[in-house]
C-alpha cells in the first residue's frame, strides 16, 4: 500500500516534460502557420501566449518587450502597417 502512495506522489518528470515540449512546439507551429498565412490576428494571439510564458518563467524583459509590441500592433500602428 505504501508503494502505491509513494508512486502517486512522485510523478513522471519525463512525461511532464514531454507534454510541455509538445505544447510549446504546437504554439510555435501555430506562429509559423500564422506568419505563412499572413494572419496578424493569430500572430498577436501567439505573442500574448508567449508574453505570459516569459513572465511566468521569470524572463520579465522579454515579456515587457512583447507587451510593447502587442500594444503597438493593437493600438498605435495604423491598420495598413499591421
Amino acid at each position: 500500500e505504501s508503494n502505491t502512495t509513494e508512486k502517486a506522489t512522485k510523478g513522471d518528470m519525463v512525461f511532464e516534460n514531454a507534454i510541455l515540449f509538445l505544447r510549446d512546439m504546437l504554439i510555435t507551429r501555430e506562429f509559423d502557420d500564422a506568419i505563412k498565412a499572413g494572419d496578424s490576428g493569430r500572430i498577436v494571439v501567439v505573442l500574448k501566449i508567449w508574453a505570459l510564458a516569459f513572465r511566468g518563467a521569470g524572463r520579465t524583459k522579454y515579456a515587457h518587450e512583447l507587451l510593447h509590441l502587442i500594444h503597438n500592433i493593437t493600438k498605435v500602428w495604423p491598420k495598413p502597417l499591421v
